[in-house]
């Protein structure tokens, strides 16, 4: 099932599933050419965003934001 599979692509790609489950969707995807689509680019968007720099925020943003609120 498509849905469940989507649903399962993020945990899959972190190496989050069980091994059952591991097996259902490497299989789906084989079989599924939008699955298939959906996994290479939640895939590549996973690797873009871990290869982002974290920043730390200038002095004083925290409680200028706060204050704001």
């Amino acid at each position: 099932d498509c849905s469940k599979v989507v649903e399962t692509l993020s945990f899959y790609i972190d190496g989050e599933i069980d091994e059952h489950t591991l097996e259902v969707v490497e299989s789906h995807i084989e079989r599924c050419p939008a699955c298939r689509r959906e996994y290479a680019a939640l895939s590549a968007l996973t690797q873009v965003a871990s290869s982002v720099e974290a920043i730390e925020p200038p002095a004083g943003l925290r409680d200028r934001i706060a204050q704001a609120l």
